[in-house]
């Protein structure tokens, strides 16, 4: 059921019928979760919150370690690999990071704007990890590369309510989801379908869309981003993947 409602997540637009799916799978897994015990448990309640492949590679691939060590259990030399090329590569992120945050904030002001808040929730939340071992070198310099004033922000539900002139905020906030809906459609068609343009090129997209449904789908992220980002960057950043 759970393997049949994550292929069920790869629908486009007028599969009917992978829709259908999803909302069935989707209903039994809500209705059963609670009952789970043991792996099995997180891996349905992960799917629920985030289906695979909607998630940022990196932190899937770190969550399946956990989420479905019993299953890597069975191919125990190669788990052992993932985990220390997983651990591997976390380090050297962990180092760009560093270097990247102390030494070149000028640079990182010709980022693109849209690109600028997420690396500031990743530098902020990496920061006050690093101060929880007593390391602070980059704090300051982080909030005089990024902080700027932010004045009363404009919800993606409000701004619907007063442009479409809805009323009821459930009926908005059903509306958008309809949207998000869709638009994932298009970038799975766009991702499985014969193409002329290069993966190369659709792949920061489709890794865009996952970081903004990261941080947006159950909470305001950039706002707060110790609701969620924190364990995200945690689980990147500092814990590494066990390897026994």
């Amino acid at each position: 059921m759970l393997n049949f409602y994550e292929c069920a997540h790869l629908g486009i637009n007028g599969e009917h019928i992978l829709d259908e799916a999803l909302v069935f799978t989707k209903t039994q897994l809500k209705r059963i979760v609670n009952n789970l015990e043991g792996n099995l448990a997180e891996q349905v309640k992960h799917a629920l919150m985030r289906p695979f492949h909607r998630g940022m590679p990196m932190v899937e691939a770190r969550l399946y370690f956990s989420n479905y060590k019993e299953e890597c259990s069975r191919y125990d030399s190669l788990r052992k690999l993932g985990c220390a090329h997983f651990n591997y590569l976390r380090l050297l992120q962990k180092k760009e990071l560093y270097i990247v945050s102390k030494s070149e904030f000028n640079a990182l002001e010709q980022l693109p704007e849209y690109i600028k808040p997420f690396y500031k929730i990743l530098l902020n939340v990496y920061a006050e990890l690093e101060m929880q071992d007593g390391r602070s070198h980059f704090i300051n310099a982080a909030k005089q590369a990024f902080e700027r004033e932010r004045g009363q922000s404009t919800t993606g539900v409000g701004a619907y309510m007063k442009t479409f002139r809805v009323s009821d905020e459930d009926v908005a906030i059903e509306e958008i989801m309809k949207m998000i809906e869709s638009a994932w459609k298009d970038i799975k068609e766009g991702c499985l379908k014969p193409r002329e343009v290069s993966m190369d090129v659709i792949a920061p997209i489709l890794n865009l869309a996952r970081m903004i449904d990261v941080v947006y789908k159950h909470d305001d992220g950039f706002t707060f981003p110790e609701k969620a980002l924190k364990v995200y960057i945690t689980l990147l950043f500092v814990d590494s993947a066990p390897v026994y």
